[in-house]
Order: structure tokens, then sequence, then C-alpha cells
């Protein structure tokens, strides 16, 4: 709509008044509506369905069945989980291999070392020490090869026994370093099992183990023998020994009475060690110099090694 001015002729005062005018399209622009017309109207009559024969214009259906078969495809297959792989070689050569994520296990094999992550145990000696203390324990490289052989010979130390195991040592010479090596060995076996370990001296002439460890009582193995009828628990043994605070090894010390020592001979050996080895674990014996000793064949007797 457009709005132009007109002069009345009929006064000639030159008055303009406002004026409504249709606005008239030219030729080319009526061709090309009647154009768009044309080529609208053919492609809804491609779009549309054809009628039914009988010329009734009404919407129709598909049958029932293509209806169902439209709306309820079939289901998909579904899918086949494929069998286990053999082992491969870095199974094979004992490396850790994580299990697959898919592959299904049994209630056997449901135990802490397939549920659980393992951890490295914790270093304690050289640059793997340092790099785990300094990192807080956020890196841990694990122990080094020697570390770990360490902790299987304390392991294999410390593994239980079923009755007392009974180690002699023993030398045809004096001063060789005979009754140190007893007490070492005890000391090593104590501090590594933390559990009953005693050396017995049983040196007939006046022998110094008692001398190793912090003395803590005067009874000697001659008064543990006298006594052995009323000793019933590991508590009332106690009271004959003495220990060492350290590694808790203990020393049934002999007699410095040269008389009493010669009448400990081969039964009073082995009535001790029997006694003792009911409450004892492991029992050194730091034999004398003399292997003629009546003692010496009840110390042969009932060792072990």
């Amino acid at each position: 709509m457009g709005r132009c001015f007109a002069v009345n002729s009929e006064n000639n005062e030159g008055l303009y008044r406002p004026r409504t005018t249709r606005y008239e399209p030219t030729p080319q622009e009526r061709d090309l509506v009647n154009k768009w017309s044309r080529t609208e109207a053919a492609s809804v009559r491609q779009a549309a369905p054809e009628a039914p024969p009988n010329g009734d214009q009404r919407h129709t259906f598909p049958p029932t069945g293509q209806i169902q078969a439209s709306t309820n495809p079939s289901p998909e297959p579904r899918p086949q989980h494929a069998p286990p792989s053999p082992p491969s070689a870095a199974a094979e050569s004992g490396w850790h291999v994580e299990p697959d994520a898919t592959e299904y296990r049994g209630a056997d094999e449901l135990n802490s070392s397939s549920l659980l992550k393992p951890r490295h145990a914790a270093p304690r000696t050289g640059w793997r020490r340092f790099l785990f203390k300094a990192s807080a324990g956020s890196v841990n490289p694990g122990q080094s090869a020697r570390e770990q052989e360490m902790h299987r010979r304390r392991e294999a130390l410390a593994a239980p026994l079923d009755s007392c195991f009974r180690v002699t040592v023993s030398a045809r010479k004096g001063g060789v370093g005979k009754t140190t090596s007893s007490i070492g060995i005890g000391m090593a076996l104590a501090n590594a099992r933390r559990d009953h370990v005693i050396t017995l001296d049983g040196n007939p002439d006046a022998g110094s183990a008692g001398d190793r460890v912090p003395k803590q009582t005067e009874r000697t193995v001659r008064d543990f023998r006298a006594d052995l009828e009323k000793l019933r628990t590991y508590q009332e043994m106690r009271r004959y020994t003495n220990q060492d605070p350290v590694t808790g090894l203990e020393v049934l010390a002999s007699s410095q009475d040269p008389a009493e020592s010669k009448a400990f001979g081969r039964d009073d050996y082995i009535e001790t060690v029997n006694r003792l080895s009911d409450e004892y674990q492991i029992l050194i014996t730091d034999s004398g110099t003399d292997i003629t000793a009546d003692v010496q064949s009840g110390v042969r007797e009932l060792s072990h090694s």
C-alpha cells in the first residue's frame, strides 16, 4: 500500500489530500507467479497417495501384519564370547599377565591374590629407600634382588617347627670360637623367630657360655637337673636361665665347680634336654673339647645337626 497526493481540480486551490491506491503487478510478475503455482501443484500430486479404484478418497491403512512387522522388528542376535585364548609367551615365561576383563572366574579363583592389587614391599636400603621416603611413599621401586633374598632367608628361619630342633657346636681344640659361635647362632635364630630359643652350656670343664649374656640368676644346669621333677611350665624353667635383652636368647649356664661338673653325665644330659625340648623350639648345645667324656655320647645321640 502506498500514499500519494493529488491536486483538487474543482477549486484549483492547490490543496493536497491523501488517496489510497492498489498495486498492480506487471505482466512479467504474473508469469512468474503462474509458473511457481504449476510447479508446486505437480510436487504435491507426486507426494500424495494414489486414490483407490472405486474413487473413494478416504484414507487407507496397511494390513495388520505389515504394521506388526514394521513396529516389532526381529531382535538382534546376542554377541557370542570368544573362547579364551591360550597363554601367551609372556605368561609361560613367568611374567605377570593381567587377566582379561571378560573372562569368567569360578568361586575357587576368588582369593586375595586375584581381587587385590599386589603391593611391593617398602625398600629399606640404598637409593630405593631414599626415593620411597622422598616421595612420601607414592613412588615405590620395590626391594632390590639382594634385599628380597634376605627376606626369603628370614622367612625360612622363622618357619614353624613341629618339634624341638637340636644343634650341637663342638671342636677338639679350645679358643677357636666355639662358644662364640654357639651364642651367635642362638642370637640370630632368636632374633628371626621371636620364640623360645636356648643355648645349653654342655661343657663339663667350666664353660663360659653363661658369661656372654647379662647375669640374671646364679642357678646352673646342675640346679635345673636337681629340680627337674618340679618343673611343669615354661615360667618355672625361666627362673634357671639368663636372657639376652635384645634378641631374647636364653642361656642355661654350666656349673663352675669342677667336682659337680664331672658328675653331669650322659643320662643327666638326656633327661635335661628332653625336658627343655617340651618348651623350646630350638636348642643349641655348646659342647666341651673332650669328645671322650660321658656327656658327649648323649650330645651326639640327641643332636639333629
